[in-house]
């Protein structure tokens, strides 16, 4: 079935982020770009996503989910941990094309999927295509 499914766009859309990372971080690496790039978990951050995954007609889990909602989701200040971590800590100081998750290195966790160099190069193709970029975009920017 092709229907829409929230909770599978969402899925695919993390997925996305994960091999786009780390193509980008293959293609810096080539070009000996003194750049990281890393993809990371923040935590489940109460935002106003939950509104957009739980279909309004299951209201009783969406009473479940908010009455649960301080055990199971971290503010927004926690939520950023890694990302400041990621952005200013010299740890990580030449680490790229990684998975983090609280802070932590956290590639054990990661789907074979996200890991497969084919689809992540796919996917920079389709990008490069799907904005409009040109097909030589690749080259163009090594040169620069």
């Amino acid at each position: 079935p092709n229907s829409y499914g929230s909770w599978k766009a969402y899925g695919q859309s993390k997925l996305a982020n994960i091999l786009f990372t780390r193509e980008l971080a293959e293609r810096l690496n080539k070009i000996s770009a003194p750049v990281s790039v890393n993809v990371l978990h923040p935590g489940v951050v109460s935002t106003d996503l939950q509104r957009y995954l739980i279909p309004e007609e299951n209201s009783v889990v969406k009473r479940i989910m908010e009455s649960m909602k301080d055990k199971l989701l971290v503010d927004a200040r926690k939520g950023a941990g890694t990302q400041v971590f990621l952005a200013t800590s010299p740890e990580v100081k030449g680490i790229s094309g990684v998975y983090f998750d609280n802070c932590k290195n956290s590639e054990a966790l990661t789907s074979a999927e996200s890991r497969d160099a084919n689809e992540a190069h796919r996917l920079w193709a389709e990008s490069v295509k799907l904005v409009g970029l040109p097909q030589n975009y690749n080259e163009v920017a090594q040169m620069s």
